[in-house]
C-alpha cells in the first residue's frame, strides 16, 4: 500500500495492480495511486501533482 488510504473492493486494481509506465527508475511496476516526488518525473500516471 503505497498511498495510506482505505479503498473498497472497487478500488482494488487502483491501490494494488502495478502499472508497467516504465519511464522513471523511481515509479516504474507501482500502483495507480503512488505519487512519485522525482523531480524529473515524466510519467503521467504517477507524477506528483500536490
Amino acid at each position: 500500500m503505497y498511498c495510506g488510504e482505505r479503498y473498497g473492493p472497487d478500488e482494488l486494481a487502483h491501490h494494488t495492480e502495478p502499472v508497467h509506465c516504465g519511464r522513471c527508475i523511481t515509479c516504474v511496476d507501482k500502483p495507480e495511486c503512488f505519487s512519485c516526488r522525482l523531480m524529473y518525473c515524466v510519467c503521467d500516471v504517477h507524477r506528483y501533482r500536490g
